[in-house]
Protein backbone atom coordinates (compact mmCIF):
# COMPACT_ATOMS: atom_id res chain seq x y z
CA UNK A 1 0.00 0.00 0.00
CA UNK A 2 2.70 2.38 0.39
CA UNK A 3 4.51 1.54 -2.69
CA UNK A 4 1.21 2.18 -4.29
CA UNK A 5 1.21 5.57 -2.38
CA UNK A 6 4.15 6.81 -3.78
CA UNK A 7 3.94 5.88 -7.48
CA UNK A 8 0.78 7.97 -7.04
CA UNK A 9 2.53 10.90 -5.55
CA UNK A 10 5.14 11.30 -8.36
CA UNK A 11 2.56 10.98 -11.26
CA UNK A 12 1.12 13.92 -9.43
CA UNK A 13 4.27 15.65 -9.22
CA UNK A 14 4.89 14.85 -12.59
CA UNK A 15 1.36 15.94 -13.74
CA UNK A 16 1.83 19.61 -11.68
CA UNK A 17 5.25 20.11 -13.68
CA UNK A 18 3.83 19.74 -17.17
CA UNK A 19 0.70 21.90 -16.06
CA UNK A 20 3.06 24.64 -15.04
CA UNK A 21 5.30 24.31 -18.36
CA UNK A 22 2.56 24.40 -20.57
CA UNK A 23 1.45 27.74 -19.18
CA UNK A 24 4.65 29.47 -19.44
CA UNK A 25 4.63 28.44 -22.80
CA UNK A 26 1.22 29.99 -23.34
CA UNK A 27 2.57 32.98 -21.66
CA UNK A 28 5.75 33.60 -24.04
CA UNK A 29 4.43 32.26 -27.50
CA UNK A 30 2.14 35.49 -28.30
CA UNK A 31 5.33 37.87 -27.50
CA UNK A 32 6.98 36.59 -30.47
CA UNK A 33 4.32 37.98 -32.91
CA UNK A 34 5.25 40.98 -33.90
CA UNK A 35 4.96 40.83 -37.75
CA UNK A 36 1.11 40.89 -36.49
CA UNK A 37 1.09 44.06 -34.46
CA UNK A 38 -0.50 47.00 -36.33
CA UNK A 39 1.94 50.04 -37.68
CA UNK A 40 -0.07 53.35 -37.84
CA UNK A 41 2.94 54.86 -39.34
CA UNK A 42 3.62 54.72 -43.03
CA UNK A 43 6.57 53.37 -43.85
CA UNK A 44 8.40 54.99 -47.30
CA UNK A 45 11.80 53.46 -48.75
CA UNK A 46 13.92 55.99 -49.42
CA UNK A 47 15.56 55.42 -53.06
CA UNK A 48 14.11 51.93 -53.01
CA UNK A 49 15.83 49.44 -50.41
CA UNK A 50 18.99 51.16 -51.07
CA UNK A 51 20.55 49.92 -47.85
CA UNK A 52 20.97 46.92 -49.51
CA UNK A 53 20.65 47.59 -53.51
CA UNK A 54 21.57 50.37 -55.89
CA UNK A 55 19.61 53.48 -54.88
CA UNK A 56 16.98 54.19 -57.66
CA UNK A 57 16.96 51.26 -59.76
CA UNK A 58 14.12 48.91 -60.50
CA UNK A 59 15.71 46.46 -58.46
CA UNK A 60 15.80 48.73 -55.50
CA UNK A 61 12.21 49.30 -55.84
CA UNK A 62 11.37 45.78 -55.85
CA UNK A 63 12.69 44.62 -53.08
CA UNK A 64 11.24 47.59 -50.98
CA UNK A 65 7.67 46.88 -52.68
CA UNK A 66 8.69 42.44 -51.71
CA UNK A 67 9.89 44.13 -48.11
CA UNK A 68 6.28 45.44 -47.01
CA UNK A 69 7.01 49.82 -47.46
CA UNK A 70 3.55 51.60 -47.82
CA UNK A 71 5.89 53.68 -50.26
CA UNK A 72 8.68 54.37 -52.93
CA UNK A 73 10.35 57.46 -52.74
CA UNK A 74 12.20 58.28 -56.21
CA UNK A 75 14.23 61.15 -57.62
CA UNK A 76 13.97 62.47 -61.13
CA UNK A 77 15.45 64.49 -63.57
CA UNK A 78 16.03 65.21 -67.39
CA UNK A 79 17.78 64.38 -70.03
CA UNK A 80 19.31 66.49 -72.86
CA UNK A 81 16.28 65.21 -74.66
CA UNK A 82 14.11 65.76 -72.08
CA UNK A 83 13.49 62.34 -71.03
CA UNK A 84 12.57 62.28 -67.24
CA UNK A 85 14.86 59.70 -65.87
CA UNK A 86 15.02 58.16 -61.63
CA UNK A 87 18.52 59.96 -60.39
CA UNK A 88 19.05 61.40 -57.76
CA UNK A 89 22.72 62.85 -58.35
CA UNK A 90 23.17 65.43 -61.24
CA UNK A 91 26.23 64.27 -62.26
CA UNK A 92 27.05 60.45 -62.80
CA UNK A 93 30.47 59.83 -61.04
CA UNK A 94 29.36 58.88 -57.46
CA UNK A 95 27.26 55.83 -59.02
CA UNK A 96 28.61 54.96 -62.24
CA UNK A 97 32.19 56.28 -62.21
CA UNK A 98 31.45 58.52 -65.03
CA UNK A 99 31.92 62.45 -64.42
CA UNK A 100 29.17 63.40 -66.93
CA UNK A 101 26.40 65.54 -65.86
CA UNK A 102 22.67 64.33 -66.93
CA UNK A 103 21.44 67.47 -68.87
CA UNK A 104 24.65 67.38 -70.96
CA UNK A 105 23.43 63.37 -71.83
CA UNK A 106 20.88 62.13 -74.09
CA UNK A 107 18.72 58.86 -72.37
CA UNK A 108 20.21 57.02 -75.37
CA UNK A 109 23.37 57.53 -73.43
CA UNK A 110 22.40 57.11 -70.07
CA UNK A 111 20.78 53.99 -69.97
CA UNK A 112 23.96 52.92 -70.79
CA UNK A 113 25.67 53.51 -67.39
CA UNK A 114 26.04 50.92 -64.97
CA UNK A 115 24.85 53.04 -61.72
CA UNK A 116 24.85 49.78 -59.38
CA UNK A 117 28.62 49.83 -59.92
CA UNK A 118 29.13 51.28 -56.83
CA UNK A 119 27.57 48.18 -55.17
CA UNK A 120 28.75 45.42 -57.37
CA UNK A 121 25.49 45.54 -59.02
CA UNK A 122 24.67 45.73 -63.02
CA UNK A 123 21.56 47.87 -62.73
CA UNK A 124 20.61 50.97 -65.56
CA UNK A 125 18.97 54.29 -64.74
CA UNK A 126 15.28 53.68 -65.23
CA UNK A 127 12.79 55.73 -66.61
CA UNK A 128 10.10 57.93 -64.50
CA UNK A 129 7.36 56.29 -67.02
CA UNK A 130 9.14 52.74 -66.51
CA UNK A 131 8.40 52.80 -62.83
CA UNK A 132 4.67 54.20 -62.85
CA UNK A 133 4.06 51.01 -65.52
CA UNK A 134 5.55 48.76 -63.12
CA UNK A 135 4.23 51.07 -59.63
CA UNK A 136 0.52 50.84 -61.26
CA UNK A 137 0.91 47.09 -62.15
CA UNK A 138 1.75 46.33 -58.44
CA UNK A 139 -0.25 49.06 -56.85
CA UNK A 140 2.88 50.65 -55.24
CA UNK A 141 2.62 54.13 -53.89
CA UNK A 142 5.15 56.62 -54.79
CA UNK A 143 6.94 59.60 -53.51
CA UNK A 144 8.01 61.71 -56.83
CA UNK A 145 10.77 64.15 -55.88
CA UNK A 146 11.72 66.82 -58.26
CA UNK A 147 15.33 67.92 -58.03
CA UNK A 148 16.37 71.32 -59.33
CA UNK A 149 19.56 71.07 -60.41
CA UNK A 150 19.61 74.40 -62.57
CA UNK A 151 19.01 73.36 -66.16
CA UNK A 152 15.42 72.50 -65.41
CA UNK A 153 13.21 72.97 -68.13
CA UNK A 154 10.31 70.38 -68.85
CA UNK A 155 10.36 68.39 -65.79
CA UNK A 156 7.26 69.51 -63.98
CA UNK A 157 5.12 69.44 -66.76
CA UNK A 158 6.49 65.98 -67.64
CA UNK A 159 6.04 64.44 -64.60
CA UNK A 160 2.57 65.85 -64.43
CA UNK A 161 1.53 64.30 -67.69
CA UNK A 162 3.33 61.07 -67.22
CA UNK A 163 1.48 60.50 -63.87
CA UNK A 164 -2.17 61.92 -65.75
CA UNK A 165 -1.48 59.37 -68.85
CA UNK A 166 -1.71 56.43 -66.22
CA UNK A 167 -4.00 57.70 -63.88
CA UNK A 168 -2.03 57.40 -60.85
CA UNK A 169 -3.03 60.64 -59.28
CA UNK A 170 -4.48 59.17 -56.29
CA UNK A 171 -1.50 57.10 -55.64
CA UNK A 172 1.35 59.59 -55.84
CA UNK A 173 3.03 62.69 -53.99
CA UNK A 174 4.94 64.92 -55.96
CA UNK A 175 7.76 66.71 -53.82
CA UNK A 176 10.71 69.00 -53.81
CA UNK A 177 12.99 71.21 -52.20
CA UNK A 178 12.14 73.79 -53.99
CA UNK A 179 8.85 75.50 -53.66
CA UNK A 180 9.10 77.19 -56.72
CA UNK A 181 8.42 73.66 -58.59
CA UNK A 182 5.50 72.71 -55.92
CA UNK A 183 4.06 76.33 -56.89
CA UNK A 184 4.58 74.59 -60.47
CA UNK A 185 3.15 71.22 -59.35
CA UNK A 186 0.09 73.00 -58.05
CA UNK A 187 -0.46 75.37 -61.22
CA UNK A 188 -0.09 72.07 -63.55
CA UNK A 189 -2.69 70.15 -61.53
CA UNK A 190 -4.03 71.80 -58.37
CA UNK A 191 -5.25 68.21 -57.38
CA UNK A 192 -1.97 66.35 -56.70
CA UNK A 193 -0.86 66.02 -53.31
CA UNK A 194 2.29 68.25 -52.46
CA UNK A 195 5.28 67.58 -50.63
CA UNK A 196 8.00 70.11 -49.84
CA UNK A 197 11.20 68.86 -48.46
CA UNK A 198 12.56 71.55 -45.59
CA UNK A 199 14.70 71.73 -43.99
CA UNK A 200 14.81 74.40 -41.20
CA UNK A 201 11.81 76.35 -41.99
CA UNK A 202 12.60 80.18 -42.83
CA UNK A 203 9.06 81.37 -42.52
CA UNK A 204 5.64 80.44 -40.85
CA UNK A 205 4.29 76.66 -42.21
CA UNK A 206 1.03 78.54 -43.26
CA UNK A 207 2.90 80.45 -45.38
CA UNK A 208 3.68 77.60 -47.42
CA UNK A 209 0.47 77.54 -49.13
CA UNK A 210 0.90 75.38 -51.72
CA UNK A 211 2.65 72.39 -49.90
CA UNK A 212 0.36 70.15 -48.73
CA UNK A 213 2.76 67.45 -46.70
CA UNK A 214 5.71 68.94 -45.32
CA UNK A 215 8.95 65.99 -45.05
CA UNK A 216 11.49 67.48 -42.41
CA UNK A 217 15.63 66.41 -42.22
CA UNK A 218 15.49 64.42 -38.79
CA UNK A 219 18.00 66.50 -37.06
CA UNK A 220 15.45 69.86 -38.10
CA UNK A 221 12.19 67.62 -36.44
CA UNK A 222 10.70 68.46 -32.81
CA UNK A 223 8.02 67.99 -31.40
CA UNK A 224 6.82 71.43 -31.49
CA UNK A 225 7.28 71.44 -35.56
CA UNK A 226 5.11 68.99 -35.63
CA UNK A 227 2.54 70.32 -34.03
CA UNK A 228 2.57 73.29 -35.59
CA UNK A 229 2.18 71.42 -39.41
CA UNK A 230 -0.71 69.14 -37.84
CA UNK A 231 -2.39 72.40 -36.55
CA UNK A 232 -2.29 73.79 -40.18
CA UNK A 233 -4.12 70.09 -41.21
CA UNK A 234 -1.05 68.68 -43.10
CA UNK A 235 0.78 65.82 -42.67
CA UNK A 236 4.68 65.24 -41.12
CA UNK A 237 7.23 63.23 -43.18
CA UNK A 238 10.67 62.40 -41.50
CA UNK A 239 14.02 61.74 -43.59
CA UNK A 240 16.25 59.86 -43.49
CA UNK A 241 16.10 57.47 -40.32
CA UNK A 242 19.00 55.06 -40.19
CA UNK A 243 18.42 53.12 -36.90
CA UNK A 244 15.78 51.96 -34.83
CA UNK A 245 16.75 54.64 -31.31
CA UNK A 246 15.65 57.70 -34.38
CA UNK A 247 12.56 55.39 -35.49
CA UNK A 248 11.31 55.40 -31.51
CA UNK A 249 12.66 59.24 -31.43
CA UNK A 250 10.30 60.37 -34.06
CA UNK A 251 7.64 57.97 -33.57
CA UNK A 252 7.19 59.75 -30.42
CA UNK A 253 7.53 63.11 -32.13
CA UNK A 254 4.11 62.02 -34.04
CA UNK A 255 4.92 62.16 -37.29
CA UNK A 256 3.11 60.35 -40.32
CA UNK A 257 5.57 59.05 -42.40
CA UNK A 258 9.52 57.36 -41.85
CA UNK A 259 11.60 57.40 -44.54
CA UNK A 260 14.58 55.25 -44.53
CA UNK A 261 17.01 53.25 -46.81
CA UNK A 262 15.91 49.82 -44.73
CA UNK A 263 12.23 49.28 -44.61
CA UNK A 264 12.38 46.57 -42.15
CA UNK A 265 14.30 47.87 -39.46
CA UNK A 266 11.56 50.68 -39.35
CA UNK A 267 8.92 47.66 -39.13
CA UNK A 268 10.21 45.93 -36.26
CA UNK A 269 11.15 49.01 -34.79
CA UNK A 270 6.91 50.20 -34.84
CA UNK A 271 6.01 46.70 -34.26
CA UNK A 272 7.88 46.28 -30.88
CA UNK A 273 6.73 49.56 -30.09
CA UNK A 274 3.38 48.97 -30.22
CA UNK A 275 4.13 45.96 -27.97
CA UNK A 276 4.89 48.34 -25.35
Amino acid sequence: MEEKRNIFSIILIIAIVVAIISTIKFVVIPTKKIAQVPITIDITAHRGLSAFYPENTMEAFKKAHDAGADWIELDVQETKDLVVVVTHYPNFKTLANVNKNIWKMNYSDVVKLNVGAYMNYEAHVPTLEEVLVWAKQNKVKLNIELKDNGHVKKLVASTVDLIKKYEYEDNVVVASQSYQLINEVKAKNVDLTTVYVGRKLTYDVATYIYADVFSIKKDDLTKELVDEIHSNNKDVYVWTILNEQEVLEVADMGVDNIIANDVRMVKNALSKRALK
